[in-house]
């Protein structure tokens, strides 16, 4: 697989020429399209990867909402030494595999080359603004999304 962020256009960041005013362009510039944001740079071997304990099962457990659980659990892993450096949070399957859960202060979405995007149900993470903004959108536009 391997692919986009969660946002991956979606929101209306990626694209060619960015957004702005009508006409003309946006403000300023000369009717230059705004430069593209920095890309980020992935540097091998500078993150660590840590796996979480599974949470305890409890019924009704919501994404929407960061609990005391989400807190204690997520305090525990060490900060990053560096703010560019991102912790990638995992958990192991019952089968052995590895999923991608979220970040620190991301949610993972891949899209696959079957143009299907992947991420991790929203009980399991912080449903945040741009994760389900992200998934809605992509719905919307017909594009699988598989939690």
């Amino acid at each position: 697989g391997g692919g986009s962020g969660c946002d991956g256009g979606l929101l209306g960041g990626g694209g060619r020429g960015g957004g702005g005013g009508g006409e003309g362009g946006g403000g300023g510039g000369g009717g230059r399209p705004p430069p593209p944001p920095p890309q980020p740079r992935l540097r091998r071997g500078r993150g660590r990867r840590r796996t979480l304990p599974p949470p305890p099962a409890r019924r009704g457990r919501s994404g929407r909402r960061k609990d005391v659980d989400w807190i204690a659990r997520r305090a525990a892993l060490p900060a990053p030494a560096h703010p560019r450096d991102a912790v990638l949070l995992t958990r192991r399957r019952g089968d052995g595999a590895t999923e991608l859960l979220e970040g620190t202060v991301t949610n993972a979405c891949v899209r696959y080359r079957d143009g299907a995007i992947r991420t991790a149900p929203a009980g399991d993470v912080l449903d945040g603004y741009a994760r389900s903004r992200a998934v809605w959108h992509a719905r919307r536009m017909g594009v699988a999304v598989e939690e």
